[in-house]
């Protein structure tokens, strides 16, 4: 997956093989992408090397710092780094250090945790896709979105209802793993739910087949819905790239 060191040095060239050949197989020139969750922006600055203006949200501070580095010593490539969480509303948030020494980034706290419990040091500003999409972008198109914020993806999606609705992502890379969608009161059947709401069709980079929704409304998840210790990456597709009835080629999008 994206966020253990070993993971993220194994899986790099599977990564880029997507972006090279999927995501930009003709020109990305001038297309934007975010990147939410950017840690020392491994992902930012190669999808910025193929030629897309690269939004890049880290909130922890060191990696923020090392990511600027990273980004003054590459002046010709074009990437803004946000040193903001993304959540479901704007404000601030605590930002939970990392589970493990094996783990990079530190997570997001569970609505159920205030800021009044959380030490100044680790208090952070948060905002919405909403908002950075309609207030920085200027409404602008956004191409692709990679997304690893340890169990709060279903939030940062919550949060951009509005360009959903008027301007949806063709792409979206994003860690899945119900264990943490568990810890933030998320269950696989609303996370996959909002999903399919937003018109997405979801694609299983770990088993490389396609996510389909169930009978009667039910999601189903291959063996990863009824395994609480499961973890993958998704690729979500918008439905007017490639629309239902249409099969979905190999995105080779993971290790």
């Amino acid at each position: 997956m994206m966020h253990s060191e070993k993971k993220t040095d194994m899986s790099a060239s599977a990564y880029n093989r997507f972006y090279s050949k999927r995501l930009c197989n003709s020109s990305c020139s001038g297309a934007i992408a975010l990147d939410i969750g950017a840690f020392l922006g491994t992902h930012a600055l190669h999808l910025a090397k193929l030629g897309l203006e690269v939004h890049a949200f880290e909130p922890q501070v060191h990696a923020a710092s090392l990511l600027k580095c990273s980004v003054a010593a590459n002046k010709n490539l074009k990437v803004q780094v946000v040193q903001e969480g993304v959540s479901s509303s704007m404000g601030q948030k605590c930002l939970l250090p990392a589970m493990s020494s094996n783990a990079h980034q530190a997570m997001l706290a569970p609505k159920n945790l205030s800021t009044l419990d959380c030490e100044p040091s680790l208090t952070i500003p948060v905002v919405t896709l909403d908002h950075y999409w309609k207030d920085v972008l200027g409404s602008k198109q956004v191409l692709f979105v990679k997304l690893d914020v340890e169990g709060h993806e279903y939030e940062v999606l919550q949060g951009a209802s509005l360009m959903m609705a008027a301007a949806p992502p063709t792409y979206i890379l994003m860690e899945y793993s119900t264990q943490l969608l568990k810890m933030n009161s998320v269950t696989s059947k609303d996370f996959l739910k909002l999903i399919f709401s937003y018109g997405y069709r979801i694609y299983d980079c770990k088993m490389n087949s396609e996510v389909r929704p169930g009978k009667d409304g039910e999601n189903t998840m291959n063996v990863l819905y009824q395994d609480p210790m499961s973890m993958t990456d998704l690729l979500l597709v918008q439905k007017s790239k490639f629309p239902a009835g249409v099969s979905l080629p190999d995105f080779q999008c993971g290790a």
